[in-house]
């Protein structure tokens, strides 16, 4: 019997006597409770002896996968460390990084940066009235690219407007939107020149000049080559959007997510995709690179800790993937989809001393290599915040960015390990920040590695 088999037998008798919530369906929950929890547990048990009949040396090709047979209860690896976030105001603030190749990438929030292959460089953007946020990148074909986020006005500044930005492969350009009133946009993605889809959400105000959740509205834009058009979505209600994304990697393959749902368009029709992991399971981070290679992330608690929690998208149905879990809390935060083998996933981890008291809070990357998920090497400051965004390159280039109290953090695969690169100074520090701080430079930043 293979390592894999033997595995999910013990999975699935552990399953069965673990408390753990039972799955429920996409939308209806299934009772009893008691009688879906055995029900799992066999079911899991006897896949893998069907297996170990069909298969007793064990596939060396075949991905590993279990049955998402649960409804898991949201984790969060550093729900209980108690370390100061980073002030937006006290470094450039970094939404977003995109990879082509190991010879050009791009890092955009408050400020743009491009990789050329040796270094990270400022690249002037156009002046904008009022605050802004750029909150996401997208790469296009031809060295093209766009940045979407919102806007306020010196007239209004309670009020957000969208806002796109266009790199022609020389300067960076405002490009103008349809008219869409007061709104707000958080997602941008490109698979060519001629088709960018970019989601949001438009308000509107009451008599009170507030902005009430039944007033805001979805809202997906495209682009084909000449001119911005909204694009009607029949499947989304009135209300706040918490978490939207957008993924397109053909023009009839397109994924936009809106809180807990997911809808994909075949160049035709729109179509709902069920949850990855559950009602109660929230993922964290999501791409695809076909319309039959998604993946999606998150965590879940067990007993307390936090546990990894990743789930594949074949262009049938999901599939749970094993995820290692290498300390006593971790999370997945983010996920970049390259090929039906080649992807990355970043997130977290947490030790303890065995006395219930943390230690070092640290960046975890794990790759998929069409087989299974692998804890990879690296170096870096342990962070508070994670890495929120990453991004690889089918080249096998891959950059994460993320934020360590008073600095920024750059991250790259250099094909062995992850190692910090250096990039445009940040910011002055604040006024409260010590001499010690600003002479550190990295102050409070702990060098994680494994």
């Amino acid at each position: 019997m293979s390592d894999h088999v033997e595995a999910q037998i013990r999975l699935g008798l552990r399953l069965l006597a673990e408390d753990i919530q039972p799955a429920s369906e996409v939308r209806a929950p299934f009772r009893p409770r008691f009688l879906a929890l055995v029900a799992a547990g066999l079911a899991v048990v006897i896949a893998a002896a069907v297996l170990a009949v069909t298969d007793p040396g064990g596939s060396p090709t075949a991905p590993r996968f279990v049955a998402d047979t649960f409804n898991y209860q949201p984790g969060d690896a550093g729900s209980q460390a108690a370390e100061p976030a980073l002030s937006k105001f006290s470094v450039e603030q970094l939404s977003f990084v995109a990879a082509a190749s190991t010879r050009d990438a791009w890092i955009v929030g408050s400020v743009a940066w491009r990789w050329n292959g040796t270094a990270w460089r400022n690249v002037p953007l156009p002046r904008l009235r009022g605050d802004a946020d750029l909150e996401s990148l997208a790469l296009a074909a031809d060295g093209e690219a766009w940045i979407v986020g919102r806007q306020s006005r010196p007239s209004d500044d309670r009020a957000a407007y969208a806002v796109a930005e266009h790199w022609d492969g020389t300067h960076w350009r405002l490009s103008p939107l349809p008219n869409v009133g007061i709104s707000n946009l958080f997602s941008v993605s490109a698979s060519g020149r001629d088709d960018v889809w970019v989601f949001g959400e438009s308000f509107r105000r009451d008599r009170n000049g507030k902005f009430p959740a039944k007033g805001m509205r979805p809202l997906l834009l495209h682009w084909d080559g000449s001119h911005w058009s909204r694009v009607a979505l029949p499947w989304a209600p009135s209300g706040l959007v918490y978490y939207g994304n957008v993924v397109a990697t053909a023009p009839t393959d397109v994924w936009v997510l809106r809180n807990k749902q997911i809808e994909h368009w075949d160049g035709t029709t729109w179509q709902a995709v069920p949850a990855p992991f559950g009602p109660r399971d929230p993922f964290r981070g999501f791409s695809a690179s076909s319309a039959d290679d998604a993946w999606a992330v998150g965590s879940f608690a067990k007993r307390g800790h936090s546990k990894t929690l990743a789930a594949h998208w074949n262009g049938n149905s999901w599939q749970i993937a094993q995820t290692p879990n290498g300390s006593t809390d971790s999370d997945l935060t983010d996920v970049a989809a390259v090929s039906p083998d080649d992807a990355w996933a970043v997130g977290r981890s947490r030790w303890e001393d065995g006395h219930g008291n943390s230690k070092i809070l640290g960046p975890l990357f794990e790759h998929w290599d069409g087989r299974s998920w692998k804890v990879m090497p690296g170096v870096i400051p342990a962070m508070w915040e994670g890495f929120p965004s990453l991004a690889a390159a089918a080249d096998g280039s891959a950059w994460a960015i993320g934020s360590c109290y008073l600095a920024n953090v750059v991250a790259r695969w250099n094909g062995s390990t992850w190692t910090t690169v250096r990039h445009p100074q940040d910011h002055h520090w604040t006024k409260w920040a010590t001499r010690e701080d600003r002479r550190r430079g990295f102050p409070h930043c702990r060098v994680w590695k494994r």
